[in-house]
């Protein structure tokens, strides 16, 4: 009888789907209700369950956090000036090294791409042969900007030797 059900299943998705919906719809705050109940009865065991997620997936959870911040702040330009802003009040606030970095907006980087042409200038080794990365002429740990003239391309390996050095 359940392989006959799973099959039906497998044929009617778009209608299983459908009914799906029309129940949530019509029964969405008894939903609510036992969803409210759940946690409430397992409001410790939730808690030890997310911290061990958030333990185990730290840098999964940093760089979803990381890439919606891109993605907000290329999106949406108020939010980038008061993101900016914010962290123009936490440098006077905390001194001049702040923790976070100022991201290269995909603009200045293709920019940076198409004024090199693709090529590192350090070794002269073009794109397709070698990853090509943006780098700082002036490192970001030494008070150097993301603004053009201060930004160069560069193959992985020579990027990776530079470090915070001055080339």
């Amino acid at each position: 009888m359940y392989e006959a059900q799973k099959r039906w299943r497998e044929k009617n998705i778009e209608k299983v789907r459908l009914i799906n919906l029309n129940y949530r719809e019509k029964n969405r705050e008894k939903i609510r209700e036992i969803g409210k109940r759940y946690r409430d009865k397992n409001r410790e065991k939730l808690l030890a369950y997310k911290k061990t997620y958030r333990k185990k997936n730290a840098e999964k959870i940093r760089e979803g956090k990381r890439r919606w911040l891109l993605n907000k702040i290329h999106s949406d330009p108020e939010y980038a000036l008061r993101y900016y802003l914010r962290l123009e009040e936490l440098k006077l606030k905390y001194g001049k090294k702040s923790k976070r970095r100022f991201p290269i907006p995909p603009s200045v980087r293709l920019q940076v791409f198409k004024r090199d042409k693709f090529t590192c200038r350090y070794c002269g080794n073009k794109a397709p042969n070698v990853a090509i990365v943006i780098d700082h002429i002036i490192p970001v740990s030494k008070d150097g900007e993301n603004n053009l003239d201060n930004l160069i391309t560069a193959c992985e390996y020579c990027n990776s030797g530079k470090g915070d050095k001055y080339l």
